[in-house]
């Protein structure tokens, strides 16, 4: 998906800044519902409230179940497609 937002936003270069950030956000949204509709768990946060401190402990506890090596580190569904058992957890950040 991230692809298809690279390529849009290299196709809409000609229109005002404005709506390319409007379109931007649009593409955005449609890959965190994508990936919301796929997600075992969802952990929702503030900013600096510890997110990325959790999503190295639970690298960790999967990398130490699972045999994973140690730079392994959760994305979305990296962890996942190494080994099926490992829920697609979808950290996401509130901004207010």
């Amino acid at each position: 998906m991230k692809i298809a937002r690279l390529l849009v936003r290299s196709v809409v270069f000609f229109l005002p800044e404005h709506k390319k950030i409007a379109i931007d956000r649009w593409l955005r949204g449609r890959e965190e519902f994508h990936k919301l509709q796929k997600a075992d768990c969802v952990i929702v946060s503030y900013g600096k409230s510890g997110r990325t401190w959790l999503r190295v402990m639970l690298s960790r506890f999967y990398q130490l179940k699972h045999g994973l090596p140690e730079n392994s580190l959760i994305g979305f569904d990296n962890l996942h497609a190494k080994n099926p058992e490992i829920p697609l957890i979808f950290l996401h950040m509130i901004i207010i």
